[in-house]
């Protein structure tokens, strides 16, 4: 249930920053990025208490920790919660100023497809 909450609240920030950054896009023109060129963007990102957050996911049965990783840019741990049932993941990061209170919510991806040659998931 608090796991549902969680996803909510991401989908009406969500929501919100899109109506939001539609609206200042329609003012600016878009770069133009050409081969080999990258640009940086803007995404929502919900952060809560770290030990509530991961209390969710370790406390329900349908979640799995499927990956764990160190970020090398911002010297931070991260971790990918896999749910077979919702076919969902989560991919959380510890805000590298935050020393560990904080736990942040950078993806929720649905509809999710394990490709890896002999995965049983």
């Amino acid at each position: 249930m608090f796991r549902r909450l969680i996803q909510y609240l991401v989908l009406s920030i969500v929501f919100i920053l899109i109506g939001t950054m539609a609206s200042v896009a329609q003012t600016k023109e878009t770069p133009i990025i050409g081969p080999g060129q990258a640009a940086q963007t803007t995404k929502p990102v919900v952060c809560m208490e770290s030990s509530t957050l991961l209390k969710s996911f370790t406390e329900d049965p349908e979640e799995f920790l499927l990956i764990k990783y160190r970020d090398p840019v911002m010297e931070t741990f991260g971790m990918i919660w896999y749910n077979k049932v919702d076919e969902s993941i989560y991919v959380l990061e510890f805000p590298p100023t935050s020393d560990g209170t904080l736990l942040c919510i950078v993806v929720l991806g649905n509809d999710v497809r394990i490709e890896m040659p002999g995965s049983k998931l």
